[in-house]
């Protein structure tokens, strides 16, 4: 019976859409109950992560004022400091339902200012809507108008070095050459005369001697010597016995004088064919000489014509150009030394055609010998008086252009003088006191070498001192003229160099702050700062001394000063028939240097002078040329170490140790309301992040942020 209601109550469909309601409802009840804390947890992490983010910006709020005053950002609380406001921040910006674990909040410090890359990128922010830098721009606008007349000169000064260089070398050639002329017409002199007494010598003999033989003279002696031994002792022979003996003495006197005649003859034969050896070899070496100098005259004439390529140019006011300064050249020819090297070899030929002579006709004949002895001296003596006539006016041009070329120098080195002994008017500004600042910056454990290694910067790249730079005045000039060069090859430079040089004119001093027009209204007060009117010249050289980074500025903006007027003056020559490029360019360098000195007296106290007389409406003042200074020895990492260590000289924080990026995490929690275990499959199925524990659902988020 039991079974039979069993069996009915089961097969009945009474109460079906009673059951079937509670069974929907209940999957509506747990699909909702999901639902509701699917998306409370949703709303939790999304207001865990804005909490986050709140926190990490409060902490990036409290930078160190200090710093800021150079535009950079970086945390200026401790690490206490720093996890108190992230946790303080933190818990405000949770509601009551969402709860923020104890201790687990966690901020890290990262990129500190100390980092090159993060210290020009702050710089960069900082100076990109600077106006100084429009001004920057405008004196490298008005640089590069210039630059190719400063290239030219440039130019003008290599070849007129280079060319100088040739005319030297053709000139010592040819001196070498007419020193060898001098000991050949010397040698034919001597000989000449030499030969001529010996020769008048032997021809007396001849006469005396006539057709007589050495071997018929002794001959004859010995029969006079029989012919008296016979008839010696004989009273009735006495007479002939004497005429015997005066026979005998005149034949001695004869033999005597065949000996003395053969003796010349043999001597002139060995004397003439070592004479030869020695003329030959002369004019040799003279020949050879010659040559070389034809060649090396070559050499300027191919010089020359390419220069006039590379100086096509304007002309200046008075109408000259400086390729016409190479036309006036003295140029030689080929003719020259071709009918030089003839004319010599012609004496020479003469003088072996006698020595020839001698050879082969004496001791027999002395027929046409004087004559042949006249006949190359005949030749000589003319030749050597025109030739040293005009080796005298040779060597006379050259000695003026010398003394010239001395007397411009001793003008250049007399204002370079005065410019180095004036150096004390940019120096006065350098304390005692300074030399202790200089040794926190300086040496292995200063702030430049912590900065140093803290950027692996492992070779200094830097400029070096220019006020060591030794040589003549001519080797300074070239120098600043190398080093305009150089700049004008620098102008088209990538802006963010631009932006870090401006950046240490502006947050820096330099020694004509405060002077005229150079005055600071930044926040970093560089006017208060411990070294006074000399940070930049620091930044840019890196010395160790107040005066030894003054000096350096003041010695490259004098050099720099120095080519713009040497510039200046070589556009026009007005010496063009000089007959040296050197001589110009040393004319032209003491002009410029006086000009140059008038314009650092200018320069020291705070005034502008004009780029060049023909651009007087354009003037730069001492802190446009630093700006000029830094773009040609920038792109240097020490620049920027100096920069940092001085930030710390001045405002006493280590910027290895001012982060500027933090990042932030904490841990939230959030109580479910329905069912823990549903969340869990949703965790476990990679639908949401957090974990379950028991009845709470936690959290972990991260945000980070850099100024």
């Amino acid at each position: 019976m039991l079974y039979r209601r069993f069996i009915r109550v089961f097969s009945s469909d009474r109460g079906a859409v009673s059951v079937y309601f509670a069974v929907i409802v209940a999957a509506i009840f747990f699909f909702n109950a999901v639902l509701i804390d699917f998306a409370r947890i949703k709303l939790a992490e999304k207001q865990s992560e804005h909490a986050v983010k709140a926190a990490v910006r409060s902490v990036l709020s409290a930078y160190q004022p200090e710093v800021q005053t150079y535009g950079l950002y970086g945390l200026g609380v401790d690490k206490e400091q720093e996890d108190g406001i992230f946790t303080k921040v933190m818990g405000e910006n949770v509601s009551s339902g969402l709860r923020m674990e104890n201790g687990s909040a966690v901020v890290t410090n990262l990129l500190p200012l100390g980092d090159h890359r993060v210290f020009e990128q702050q710089v960069l922010e900082e100076m990109k809507y600077r106006a100084p830098i429009e001004f920057t721009i405008g004196v490298i606008d008005k640089f590069s108008a210039e630059s190719p007349n400063i290239q030219r000169m440039h130019t003008f000064t290599q070849e007129a070095v280079k060319v100088d260089k040739l005319i030297k070398q053709r000139e010592n050639e040819l001196d070498d050459a007419w020193k060898q002329v001098e000991m050949l017409y010397g040698l034919l002199e001597e000989k000449h005369a030499a030969y001529a007494k010996t020769l008048r010598e032997m021809g007396e003999l001849a006469e005396a001697i006539g057709s007589a033989r050495a071997d018929e003279v002794d001959r004859k002696m010995d029969s006079v010597r029989r012919e008296l031994r016979s008839v010696s002792g004989d009273p009735d022979n006495r007479g002939k016995a004497s005429a015997l003996r005066a026979e005998l003495s005149r034949l001695r006197e004869l033999l005597s004088k065949i000996r003395t005649y053969e003796q010349l003859a043999a001597e002139m034969k060995s004397d003439t064919e070592k004479a030869v050896g020695e003329a030959e070899a002369l004019a040799e070496g003279i020949g050879s000489l010659l040559n070389k100098a034809a060649d090396t005259e070559q050499r300027i004439v191919r010089e020359i014509g390419e220069i006039k390529g590379k100086l096509e140019g304007g002309e200046g006011p008075s109408g000259n150009r400086p390729e016409d300064v190479f036309s006036s050249i003295k140029i030689r020819g080929g003719d020259y030394y071709r009918g030089y090297h003839a004319e010599m070899s012609q004496i020479a030929a003469l003088f072996v055609s006698f020595a020839g002579k001698v050879r082969t006709q004496l001791p027999d004949s002395l027929s046409g010998l004087e004559s042949a002895n006249e006949l190359y001296y005949a030749r000589a003596n003319p030749w050597f008086a025109a030739r040293q006539s005009e080796n005298s006016q040779r060597k006379s041009e050259n000695n003026d252009i010398e003394r010239m070329k001395e007397e411009q120098r001793g003008k250049a080195q007399h204002y370079m003088d005065k410019a180095l002994n004036d150096v004390q008017k940019w120096t006065s500004g350098c304390a005692d006191s300074d030399a202790g600042q200089y040794a926190k910056l300086a040496g292995k454990e200063g702030l430049f070498s912590h900065y140093s290694r803290f950027n692996d910067i492992k070779e200094t790249g830097d400029p070096g001192n220019p006020s060591e730079i030794h040589g003549s005045a001519k080797d300074l000039g070239i120098y600043g003229l190398s080093l305009a060069n150089e700049l004008m090859s620098k102008l088209d430079t990538v802006m963010n160099e631009l932006y870090i040089n401006e950046y240490a004119l502006t947050k820096f001093n330099y020694a004509t702050l405060g002077k005229g027009s150079m005055q600071s209204a930044e926040l970093s007060r560089p006017a208060d700062h411990p070294l006074k009117n000399q940070e930049a010249e620091y930044v840019l050289y890196g010395l160790s001394s107040c005066r030894s980074n003054i000096f350096a500025a003041y010695a490259e903006l004098f050099m720099f000063r120095l080519s713009l007027r040497t510039v200046e003056t070589l556009s026009d020559p007005k010496k063009a028939a000089a007959g040296s490029p050197m001589l110009v360019f040393l004319i032209a360098l003491a002009e410029a240097a006086g000009k140059a000195y008038a314009d650092m007296g200018e320069l020291a106290e705070g005034k502008a002078v004009p780029l060049m007389e023909r651009t007087a409406a354009i003037k730069l003042h001492y802190k446009d040329y630093l700006r000029l200074f830094l773009l040609l020895h920038g792109n240097n990492p020490n620049i920027m170490a100096r920069m940092q260590a001085l930030i710390q000289l001045n405002t006493g924080h280590d910027l290895t140790q001012t982060p500027t990026y933090v990042q932030g995490t904490a841990n939230t929690s959030i109580r479910l309301w329905f069912i823990p275990s549903l969340i869990r499959l949703l965790h476990a199925g990679g639908v949401v992040d957090g974990t379950v524990s028991g009845a709470r659902y936690y959290m972990s988020k991260t945000a980070s942020s850099a100024y």
